[in-house]
């Protein structure tokens, strides 16, 4: 058995590679976004000239779709107001635990609660109000067992036929450690609790193509020297066109991974979480938060390990 020090040191070492390679990802998206600069700025020029062209006031449609932003602001401040204010439901959740843990403890499954997480973002806004240990661009929380963490994008113009690129999405990496007592295959379950909401607002038409999506996606998977058993899962994805709407997103999620372990040398377990919020054209908006007041977060409620 491994002392503390010694899995903070294994910790910090297995983050360092994910956030290096996050590192990366944020630069060349960068360089990418300030090469493609000036070709979408003629883009939205010629695009607009081509409707000046064929009669088409663009002043005045300016103007009414700045009036529809300013509108849909203000209907969002006070929705968003709401969402931020309402009570959380930790003591149920505290109870799911606490359920979970005497039905499933015993002989047959151990149970395990998180050792650490890191999130990473490719803006600091969007992880600014959690307390924890911070670099540039991530947060080692200092309470792992509440994840805060949202996602909002917005890529602007007159974007028909425009090529883009994203960057990468805001992430949380929860990781759970484990010391098997027997060789063989294992199995491991995640259950994670989601409560937050979304927001979605487009309104195409024939020469703006509008959009807007978000994304909430997780993976699960084991390391023993190696890297085990990755398994992707697709909680939420929803694309409109032309919508304008709020939504709770309230779910317990189990995500299953297995694989073969030695006895008695350390395991990890990755959960990792990727939220994904964008909307394309002027007037657009999306919006994924699991951080915003006290009931809105990520809940790793526990891991379940079994031999198979």
């Amino acid at each position: 058995m491994k002392a503390l020090k010694e899995l903070e040191k294994d910790f910090r070492h297995m983050n360092s590679l994910l956030i290096e390679e996050y590192e990366q990802a944020v630069k060349e998206f960068k360089k990418e976004e300030k090469e493609k600069g000036p070709m979408k700025e003629q883009h939205d020029i010629a695009k607009k000239k081509m409707l000046t062209d064929a009669g088409f006031d663009i002043k005045k449609i300016e103007r009414e779709e700045e009036k529809e932003t300013i509108a849909f602001q203000k209907r969002l401040a006070i929705k968003r107001k709401e969402l931020i204010n309402r009570k959380p439901n930790l003591f149920i959740k505290s109870q799911e635990k606490s359920l979970y843990s005497q039905i499933l403890k015993g002989d047959r499954y151990s149970v395990l609660t998180p050792f650490g997480a890191c999130l990473m973002a490719p803006d600091t806004k969007l992880v600014e109000s959690v307390e924890g240990e911070r670099g540039n661009p991530w947060v080692f929380p200092y309470d792992p067992s509440q994840i805060k963490i949202m996602a909002s994008g917005h890529i602007g113009g007159w974007t028909c036929w425009q090529a883009y690129g994203s960057a990468p999405p805001p992430t949380a990496n929860i990781w759970f450690n484990f010391v098997p007592d027997r060789t063989g295959k294992w199995d491991f379950s995640a259950i994670v609790a989601f409560d937050g909401f979304y927001v979605l607002r487009s309104d195409d038409s024939w020469y703006n193509c509008r959009n807007a999506w978000v994304k909430l996606k997780a993976t699960a998977r084991v390391h023993q020297y190696s890297w085990q058993g990755k398994k992707n899962y697709t909680l939420l994805s929803e694309e409109e066109s032309n919508a304008d709407y709020t939504r709770l997103f309230n779910s317990t999620e189990w995500m299953d991974t297995s694989g073969v372990l030695q006895a008695g040398d350390i395991t990890w377990i990755l959960v990792t979480i990727t939220l994904e919020a964008m909307s394309s054209g002027s007037g657009t908006y999306a919006e994924l938060n699991f951080q915003s007041g006290t009931a809105n977060h990520i809940l790793p409620v526990l891991v379940l390990a079994n031999l198979a």
